[in-house]
């Protein structure tokens, strides 16, 4: 598979930029997040600091956002991963020439708790040549993984059931799952932890900035050349971060390698206990300045984000009208306990023969 915008699809872990052909609905691959620096004993090694040239900034502020926000990225993730329930609902609009020719609507159950993960899909598609709409249903619990499909019916069909092959139920649980933990860092294709990594980026700029009354931190940087197989969309730009807010991302305007310009707008509800309560994205993907250059518009909405965790019955077949699976013992398995038995009442045997034979002796 390949993204629309940045090539192979295990470069891309944004929604966006993945590749809506895929039979997968609402899934997108992602990258496990590298913190910036390591957090010990309370010092941080800082892993950026200004370009020596045509650099800018505020000496405080860089050390304050290197000592924090790694940090704060971490803490957030992993709180959440502890428990969380929200409905996630997104569309993008696909444009060509300045004419919309494709729109995806998604509407994503996410519960969280790990082990235990359930992600519960609604995809529709719609081109001027056709339609199309999925539901699907991909759990994990301590047990077994899980895929339903809606069926012509209205009704539930299981489509996989394993207790441990779950590549492509796994696909979709750390793209719609795991990626909502960490949306609030997201910019373009990239997480924040691994855009500020040491010979990742360089910085331009880190300075104090303000949105209508809002205390901001502002980030310059450009992306530097990869000879690895790592690969960022954003090529220079710049991102704000909302220190009150967990260090999550605010608003971002960057140019990406293929000379267009991406920007988004994050809302939030607020914080609860080191988790910014995001609600919701804005996302512009635009080629030259024209509304006719725009190719991609981007919208998320959160609703009902709470770190509660779910009752594990909540992860199950049976939760959907199903009985619960029993898995038979592997050929391996079953050869031992059979060789196991059979030697038990070969034993058994013997010992009897010996008694009688015991017996008869004292008579």
């Amino acid at each position: 598979m390949v993204c629309n915008i940045c090539g192979p699809a295990s470069n891309c872990p944004s929604v966006p930029f993945r590749d809506f052909n895929r039979r997968s609905p609402s899934t997108f691959l992602i990258c496990l997040v590298c913190l910036v620096g390591a957090v010990a004993s309370g010092q941080i090694h800082s892993p950026l600091s200004l370009a020596s040239d045509e650099s800018h900034g505020d000496e405080r502020v860089l050390h304050t956002f290197l000592m924090e926000a790694p940090a704060a990225w971490k803490a957030a993730v992993d709180r959440m991963s502890l428990g969380f329930n929200a409905i996630h609902k997104w569309n993008a609009t696909f444009f060509k020439e300045g004419q919309q020719y494709r729109k995806v609507e998604v509407h994503s159950v996410v519960k969280w708790c790990e082990p235990l993960q359930l992600v519960e899909t609604r995809y529709a598609e719609a081109t001027a040549e056709s339609e199309k709409v999925t539901e699907t249903v991909d759990a994990k619990n301590k047990s077994y993984g899980f895929r339903l499909m809606r069926n012509e019916h209205g009704g539930w069909q299981v489509r996989h059931l394993s207790k441990d092959k779950l590549e492509s139920v796994n696909e979709i649980l750390q793209g719609e799952g795991m990626g909502l933990l960490k949306m609030p860092f997201l910019c373009g294709n990239r997480y924040l932890s691994e855009i500020f990594q040491e010979g990742r980026s360089e910085l331009l700029g880190v300075t104090s900035s303000d949105d209508r009354g809002h205390a901001l931190v502002r980030i310059d940087f450009i992306v530097l050349p990869s000879d690895d197989k790592w690969e960022c969309i954003a090529r220079r730009g710049w991102i704000r971060l909302d220190p009150q807010l967990g260090w999550a991302i605010w608003d971002y305007n960057v140019e990406t390698r293929d000379g267009r310009t991406l920007t988004g707008k994050h809302e939030y509800d607020g914080i609860l206990e080191g988790v910014p309560l995001l609600s919701g994205r804005n996302i512009q993907y635009v080629k030259g300045r024209s509304e006719t250059s725009k190719t991609l518009s981007w919208q998320d909405h959160l609703e009902g984000l709470s770190l509660v965790a779910s009752p594990d019955k909540d992860f199950t077949l049976s939760a959907y009208g199903f009985s619960e699976p029993r898995f038979n013992l592997s050929r391996r398995k079953s050869a031992a306990l059979i060789a196991l038995n059979v030697a038990v009442i070969i034993g058994l045997a013997a010992w009897i023969a010996a008694r009688r034979g015991m017996k008869k002796g004292t008579t």
